[in-house]
C-alpha cells in the first residue's frame, strides 16, 4: 500500500484546530485490511477531536473521506468503501466537491495525479 502523509494543514484552509499528526499504526492496518492500494491524507489532532481528508483508492474507484471526529470513534472509523460512495476518476471526484472542501485536498488530489 502506498501512503503519502501531507504533514501539514492545507494552504487556505481556515479551521487550522489542533496538531498535525500521523494516522496511529493501528489505522494504517485497518486500511490495510480494507484492500486500499493508495492512501493520501492530512491529520491533526486536538482536544480530544481530530481533523483532516483521506483520499484512498481500492480496486479501480476512488474515494474521498472526511476525518473529522470526535473522542468517541477514530479518523477512520466511518470510512465508506460502498462501491455507489466511489469515483471512478480523480476529475470526477473534483467535479464532486464544493471549493471549499477542494481546498482541504487539493495537496492530496495534486499528489495523486502525479503518481
Amino acid at each position: 500500500m502506498k501512503i503519502y502523509n501531507y504533514n501539514k494543514f492545507p494552504k487556505d484552509y481556515t479551521y487550522r484546530h489542533g496538531e498535525i499528526t500521523s494516522l496511529a499504526d493501528y489505522e494504517i492496518s485497518k486500511l490495510k485490511e480494507m484492500g486500499i492500494s493508495k492512501v493520501y491524507y492530512w491529520y491533526a489532532t486536538g482536544d480530544y477531536e481530530g481533523s483532516g481528508q483521506l483520499l484512498c483508492k481500492k480496486s479501480k474507484l476512488w474515494y474521498l473521506h472526511d476525518m473529522g471526529h470526535c473522542s468517541c470513534y477514530d479518523a477512520i472509523e466511518h470510512l465508506d468503501l460502498s462501491e455507489n460512495k466511489g469515483y471512478f476518476s480523480l476529475k470526477e471526484l473534483k467535479s464532486k466537491c464544493s471549493q471549499e472542501l477542494f481546498k482541504q485536498i487539493e495537496p492530496l488530489f495534486n499528489k495523486a495525479k502525479k503518481d
